[in-house]
């Protein structure tokens, strides 16, 4: 398990059982806003999947829906600042 923070839309992050759809991943604690990005805010997520060197990092995974109807994280990009 790798834990990470990923910045998340303000209107994304109210949508509270998208996060309960997503397979290995977890929300762990909603952070604070990203300054530099207003509506956006950082949190930090659990990742069954994640590789050890994002632990730590400013990450955006991506999600896509299978055909079995489970969100998954099909990739995750460090986010450079």
């Amino acid at each position: 398990m790798t834990t990470y923070r990923v910045p998340v839309a303000d209107t994304l992050l109210e949508l509270h059982e998208v996060w309960d759809q997503v397979e290995g991943l977890r929300l762990v604690t909603v952070d604070g806003p990203w300054l530099a990005h207003p509506n956006v805010t950082i949190c930090t997520f659990e990742d069954d999947y994640a590789p050890a060197d994002l632990e730590g990092q400013l990450v955006e995974p991506w999600f896509q829906r299978g055909n079995d109807g489970v969100y998954r994280v099909v990739s995750r990009e460090v986010v450079r600042t």
